[in-house]
């Protein structure tokens, strides 16, 4: 009797046990989802400014080329004639420096 009561109370022991790293294991997988969803949002918004930012800095060196174009156009010379700078070019060397894909 005393044997079957003591197998009782382990077997009821352990089960409690498995129940409840059942339960925290759970938790665990909730809360790295979660934190993965939050990882893969952060990512994104990361490389979005990124992109923003590059694409923000080629206009900018665009704006200043057409501006230096125009200013050969009036007769000022700002650029040595050796070799006159083409845009797609500037956006190709752009493009390498900072890995996009255009």
């Amino acid at each position: 009797m005393q044997y079957d009561q003591q197998i009782q109370e382990l077997t009821s022991k352990n089960l409690s046990a498995a129940e409840e790293f059942q339960m925290k294991f759970e938790k665990l997988c909730t809360e790295n989802q979660t934190n993965t969803l939050q990882m893969n949002k952060l990512k994104r918004a990361i490389s979005r400014l990124r992109s923003d930012l590059n694409f923000a800095f080629i206009s900018k060196n665009l704006k200043m080329l057409d501006t230096e174009d125009k200013g050969n156009k009036s007769g000022l010379q700002i650029q040595d004639d050796s070799e006159p700078l083409n845009k797609e070019d500037l956006i190709g060397k752009f493009s390498k420096y900072f890995g996009l894909m255009l």
